[in-house]
């Protein structure tokens, strides 16, 4: 019998000759959980398909020594494979049950294999059922445990995974809340006890690498009470006092309504023990504080419900599009922007006494937590991939409802799309570039298509209207989907080492303003075309 000993044995533990699968956007954020199953094991095999500097220089130095001291014992092993790009593109699951195959794994052991995203999501889905029930008939047949950690971009994948039930014995999500906390959120799980399903366990881990339960979801109540005692308590991060007026004197102005101030986010949260329908003010500073406060509201609202009134103040310009929309879906009543004076934000507090938030929380920590960031690669990428890239945008669009833009762009026929690319700069994660059949190609993810205009001048040295002849814009995502399907049958393209080396001539470094002015004297430099590399058909999954 496998598992965590510090979950529920009904709840997590993994059977001999069974296959389970779980999901984690990356390696490393399952490492902890790897090795404290692998650690209840008597006998364990770890597996991987990157190198093991890809693996151990992201881990803590804590979290290397206990892994090194797991992988070099008597009972455990590790194998990393060290694939040559062209192999490591071609492999799926049917490759890497060959390769596990060749490891002549004992009887009785614990497999714990990690395998990209992508290669499980090459190949057509009838493919991936048919590889599937292979990996389970081969569990079986060796009487061994076999945990297969899916990292990356997984979201589409796992509801296609979810319908090979009759194969999987169990499926969970590992996701880290903060530096110590995990999230586990098990979709269903048998194991040699009973069978759930739906069940969210937040751990934390301790300096001596074992967990304890500090919350599950059976401890999650929506307390809607009917009274309104604590309307006018109000709890403060001292951070949020600041803002767009800088002055510390706006801690003389709320002397009269603030029942509570703390120093930071972590304190006030520390601190509540009770709320009913109180105003909570949290601040942000940085863009990634907004993942810390939309997990610190979610647990608020799942406990509290609707009445209190949860208030992020932007400390400094830091929140984007898609962060105010990832609080607000972690349950926050009201974002104020930085630009906001203190007096009015005090105004904006005022209108939301006596409301209660009726908005949809999503169905589990878990899953809000997958829509973080979600794709976060930018830049150029040749047709194929940037397809790839472009569906999981749209997977995550629909899941948490932020809006998507693709431009077509047809440079001016006095410009080399060369020129183009080279004047251009991609800044935000999840914005992509290719170049098709000499017309430029542009995903602006978390951008609302009135943005559109505004995403595409930051992107370039040049007004737009200088650079190009024509510009097309989809914003429907049926209509993106449309017209990024039309890039596979392209006939041309720049390789990728080229198209970013392109991207690196950063237009700021030459001036925006010396551009203008070779412009302007009709000096524009052309340049040097490079040859179109042929399509190569493939299938895109």
């Amino acid at each position: 019998m496998h598992g965590i000993p510090e979950l529920p044995a009904e709840a997590f533990t993994l059977r001999e000759g069974a296959f389970y699968c779980g999901f984690s956007p990356a390696l490393r954020d399952a490492v902890p959980v790897l090795s404290r199953i692998l650690e209840s094991s008597k006998r364990g095999v770890f597996a991987a398909d990157c190198l093991e500097t890809e693996l151990f220089s992201e881990l803590g130095l804590d979290v290397q020594t206990r892994l090194i001291n797991a992988f070099t014992s008597a009972q455990h092993t590790a194998y990393f494979w060290h694939s040559a790009p062209a192999v490591a593109e071609r492999r799926d699951l049917a490759t890497l049950l060959s390769e596990c195959q060749r490891l002549h794994v004992r009887k009785n052991t614990m497999l714990v294999v990690a395998i990209s995203a992508f290669s499980v999501a090459n190949g057509t889905e009838k493919q991936r059922s048919n590889q599937i029930k292979q990996w389970a008939k081969w569990a079986r047949a060796e009487n061994i445990t076999v945990l297969l950690l899916i990292y990356g971009h997984y979201e589409s994948l796992r509801p296609t995974m979810i319908k090979e039930c009759n194969h999987i014995a169990g499926m969970l999500s590992l996701l880290p809340v903060s530096h110590q906390q995990i999230d586990v959120c098990i979709h269903y799980w048998c194991s040699a006890v009973d069978v759930i399903a739906d069940r969210e366990f937040l751990l934390a881990r301790a300096e001596n690498g074992h967990f304890a339960v500090i919350d599950s979801s059976e401890q999650h109540t929506s307390t809607e009470t009917t009274t309104a005692v604590d309307e006018g308590d109000f709890y403060i991060a001292a951070p949020a006092l600041l803002g767009a007026d800088q002055r510390l004197n706006n801690h003389a102005i709320v002397d009269a309504v603030v029942t509570r101030s703390f120093r930071d986010n972590h304190q006030l949260m520390d601190s509540i023990t009770h709320l009913d329908a109180a105003t909570v003010v949290f601040s942000c500073s940085v863009s990634d504080d907004a993942r810390d406060v939309a997990v610190m509201c979610y647990k608020l609202r799942t406990k509290y419900g609707g009445r209190p009134k949860l208030v992020v103040r932007e400390v400094r310009p830091c929140l984007r599009y898609a962060d105010t929309r990832f609080l607000l879906r972690g349950g926050v009543s009201l974002v104020v922007p930085h630009s906001i004076a203190f007096s009015d934000f005090l105004d904006q507090i005022d209108a939301l006494q006596g409301q209660v938030m009726i908005r949809s929380l999503p169905a589990s920590l878990s899953s809000m937590l997958e829509a973080w960031k979600g794709v976060t690669q930018r830049g150029y990428f040749e047709p194929q991939e940037f397809v790839r890239y472009a569906q999981l945008a749209l997977d995550a669009s629909r899941q948490t409802d932020l809006d998507l833009v693709l431009l077509i762009l047809t440079p001016a026929e006095t410009l080399a799309i060369e020129h183009c690319l080279s004047l251009c700069s991609m800044t935000r994660d999840g914005d992509l570039v290719t170049v098709c059949d000499g017309e430029l190609y542009m995903l602006f993810r978390a951008c609302r298509a009135t943005d559109a205009d505004i995403a595409l001048r930051n992107c370039f040295a040049l007004p737009p209207k200088e650079i190009f002849a024509e510009t097309l814009q989809f914003s429907e995502v049926a209509d993106i989907e449309e017209a990024v399907a039309s890039i596979l049958p392209a006939r041309s393209f720049i390789a990728a080492e080229r198209g970013r080396q392109l991207l690196s001539q950063s237009p700021t470094q030459m001036g925006a303003d010396t551009l203008l002015i070779n412009v302007a004297n009709g000096k524009r430099i052309v340049a040097k075309p490079v040859a179109l590399l042929p399509h190569q058909d493939s299938s895109i999954s």
